[in-house]
């Protein structure tokens, strides 16, 4: 049997856990596989194209792509969301996968599914839509979508309205009282 030397725990943005944190590895290669850099102490993980300081949660140089992401500050680690991006080398933004779908400047990734492109220009075709969609890309938290391939546009009120798959209940707004029936 192997001998653990060394074990880690971090907080979602990188700080180390250090009551479940143990052993004296001489392990460089800590949080996301990144070599530490304890030069004067600061503990900044080295992603090549800049260091990231996990206590933090930000980096301490612009992101070089910074123009792409222009909604989110250029010293944000992974959009401000650890548990649904990875930033592999300090400049982009990806996936779990390591896919770029959607970016905060607009555009869709030519890699995106089918579905989600659809339910996202769908969603983004109204005030309220770009909202949630908006709520949606910069959420803290995973998000499932489960999207039937029914497809409708319909109108109401000389408006065009869509359908995407099969909806349990209809909500509407009323702009003169402010309630939702």
């Amino acid at each position: 049997m192997a001998e653990v030397i060394q074990e880690r725990h971090y907080y979602p943005f990188g700080m180390e856990m250090s009551e479940l944190s143990y052993g004296t590895g001489s392990n460089r290669y800590l949080y996301n596989s990144k070599e530490i850099q304890n030069d004067f102490d600061l503990s900044w993980y080295d992603y090549g194209a800049r260091f990231y300081d996990p206590q933090l949660g930000r980096w301490h140089s612009v992101d070089p792509l910074a123009h792409k992401y222009y909604p989110i500050s250029p010293y944000a680690y992974v959009a401000n969301n650890p548990l649904r991006f990875i930033d592999p080398d300090g400049r982009k933004i990806v996936d779990a996968n390591g896919n770029i779908i959607y970016t905060h400047s607009g555009g869709w990734a030519k890699n995106a599914p089918e579905n989600a492109v659809r339910l996202g220009n769908a969603m983004m075709g109204t005030r309220t839509g770009t909202s949630q969609f908006n709520k949606m890309v910069d959420a803290k938290h995973g998000i499932t979508l489960n999207i039937s391939q029914e497809n409708k546009t319909y109108k109401i009120n000389g408006k065009t309205a869509y359908k995407l798959g099969e909806a349990s209940k209809s909500v509407s707004y009323d702009h003169n009282t402010g309630n939702y029936t």
